[in-house]
């Protein structure tokens, strides 16, 4: 007897659960959707401040290799005012007088 109570139950329960979440559901979307109907003139704020922040971030980020790409310089221009002068380059053959 009491199967044949508790089977309809649990289906009744069931749908009641889903009624009652799209219900909520449909509370959320509404109070969300109008509250972003109130920020949308801000849109176009938060698009330049996110560049914004986008930019400062890379220009922090590219600080420490700027820094070791003038270190790496300095030490290459050192490296080359130590090495000893080339002589220029001594021809083989004088060039032949129709060659100018």
């Amino acid at each position: 007897m009491e199967e044949e109570i508790i089977v309809p139950l649990i289906v009744f329960s069931f749908i009641a659960l889903i009624v009652k979440m799209s219900l909520d559901f449909a509370k959320w979307k509404k109070t969300h959707n109008s509250q972003s109907l109130g920020a949308a003139s801000d849109k176009s704020l938060g698009v330049s401040e996110l560049k914004n922040l986008i930019s400062e971030a890379v220009m922090q980020a590219n600080i420490p290799l700027n820094d070791r790409i003038a270190e790496l310089e300095d030490q290459l221009e050192m490296s080359r005012k130590s090495l000893p002068e080339k002589e220029p380059l001594k021809q083989l053959s004088s060039p032949e007088p129709g060659d100018d």
